[in-house]
């Protein structure tokens, strides 16, 4: 808990229009991000059906389901919600203080990729609670979420990655 209150701080302190400032390492991430734009914007890899079908997995589709399997099975539901939660406060305390342009120039909500945090999150808890025959389908399943939003012009990679990793810290630790 303490590493993801560090985390957020150190984003917020970079707050001064953190993505075009003229650091080495910055100019290195938006370097990095912009090459994998070009190259996800040269290739389609998934069929309109199957990007829409991501974009609502990442954004509704995983929520009941996890809901579902943590009510049916789960007598402790507070094990769900509180990864759940924090994954999804952090993300949008992150979107707020870094106000990063998505690739599509629709608004300044970029970093991180919520689809993805709540997609590694919920694949994660899903793990955790009932194995790896439900957690790895889940674990793939986010993975794509996350190229979805990256090939479909709403995300740089860098915003996924992180995503990816908040996502993936909340959910990988065990309540018992």
């Amino acid at each position: 808990m303490k590493q993801i209150f560090y985390f957020c701080v150190f984003f917020i302190l970079l707050n001064n229009n953190v993505f075009t400032q003229k650091n080495f390492f910055l100019k290195k991430v938006v370097y990095f991000d912009q090459n994998i734009h070009n190259y996800f914007n040269s290739k389609k890899y998934l069929s309109s059906k199957h990007s829409k079908f991501l974009d609502n997995y990442g954004k509704i589709y995983i929520y009941p389901i996890v809901l579902f399997c943590e009510m049916k099975l789960n007598k402790n539901q507070k094990l769900l919600l509180n990864p759940l939660i924090l994954t999804i406060s952090t993300t949008y305390v992150l979107k707020y203080a870094t106000r990063r342009e998505r690739p599509n120039k629709k608004n300044k909500m970029s970093f991180p990729s919520g689809h993805t945090s709540g997609s590694f999150v919920s694949a994660w808890i899903l793990n955790n609670h009932h194995g790896l025959n439900i957690g790895l389908p889940s674990l793939i399943i986010a993975t794509f979420v996350g190229l979805q939003r990256v090939e479909s012009n709403n995300h740089w990679i860098s915003d996924v990655i992180v995503g990816a990793i908040i996502g993936s810290i909340y959910g990988m630790k065990k309540n018992n």
